[in-house]
């Protein structure tokens, strides 16, 4: 559980700055975004501060807009980023051709409940699978290269922070990029299934409550990093094992099920022990790709890298 204290407030006389520090500076929403994102069970706001009192009008700051935002959905209330109403059409930007759509209908046909674009906020979950055995529960999110998505410029973002902040909740994450669901449609559903499946023997994590703003659940089971040290020290990546290498490619792969060549070296590189990148760690998870690509264990669709 995380408390939560807004420091800002009205003066004696009941008036309120519009100045909130870091707020107001140019992205200052991620610093409140990482702010109020922490909680993995449960967060209490405590605020003098209420959202009317927030004029907008005397701030342009996005920071200031989130914080005003945070506090009506804190107070339970809605706000036109997280509001329902309107839901056809905000499902229609979610869309490439019907994939979400087409994606839920293929997955119900096989007995499993869906719900489409779950989130309180821009950031939704494409397509949400409701776990058979606990209807309060969704089971995995799969996540689609939606017009949507690429509304967050930042490729880190959007192919590692959000699908991180997803796994840190609890849920299982699967990828799905339209263009293999559109040629090879039996192959993407198989491994959507499969993940499915290995979610429900217990092999996942616990996902997030359907119940919000409440969220309650066990914590996620943390990723087992390759065994990299000796004698207490960091080894260098040239003293790491091809194999030991290629399986951190692996597990980065199989857990997201494809993902660009970038994001695949920025992933590897944490899973290996490294807080930094550099040419030699990168050069050597792009050779430890090639060797995957060859070997007939991965596959380079050109755009992606996924499980062959």
């Amino acid at each position: 559980m995380i408390l939560f204290s807004v420091g800002y407030g009205p003066d004696k006389d009941g008036n309120v700055s519009m100045n909130f520090g870091p707020l107001n500076n140019r992205g200052g929403e991620r610093r409140l975004n990482v702010a109020v994102s922490r909680a993995r069970y449960e967060m209490l706001v405590f605020s003098t501060l209420r959202p009317e009192q927030i004029d907008l009008k005397r701030s342009k700051a996005a920071g200031v807009e989130g914080l005003q935002k945070f506090l009506k959905y804190a107070e339970g209330r809605p706000t036109p980023a997280l509001s329902c109403e309107g839901g056809e059409k905000a499902g229609a930007e979610n869309v490439i051709d019907g994939v979400a759509p087409s994606i839920a209908a293929s997955l119900n046909n096989l007995g499993y409940e869906t719900t489409l674009n779950v989130g309180r906020s821009k950031f939704k979950v494409d397509v949400a699978v409701v776990d058979p055995h606990d209807p309060n529960r969704y089971l995995i999110a799969i996540l689609i290269d939606t017009p949507a998505r690429h509304e967050t410029k930042i490729a880190r973002d959007r192919e590692l922070t959000q699908p991180s902040v997803l796994q840190g909740l609890g849920w299982k994450v699967v990828r799905v990029w339209s263009v293999d669901w559109l040629q090879h449609r039996q192959r993407t559903l198989d491994a959507i299934v499969q993940a499915i499946e290995g979610t429900a023997d217990g092999k996942a994590r616990q996902p997030q409550s359907l119940a919000a703003p409440r969220i309650v659940e066990e914590k996620p089971k943390a990723v087992k990093p390759v065994a990299l040290k000796s004698n207490g020290e960091k080894r260098d990546i040239d003293e790491i094992a091809d194999d030991a290498i290629d399986k951190a490619v692996l597990q980065v792969v199989t857990e997201q099920v494809a993902l660009p060549l970038d994001a695949i070296k920025l992933a590897a590189n944490r899973l290996l022990g490294y807080q930094r990148r550099t040419t030699r760690i990168d050069n050597a998870i792009t050779r430890s790709v090639a060797r995957l690509i060859k070997n007939g264990q991965l596959l380079n669709d050109g755009e992606t890298i996924k499980l062959k």
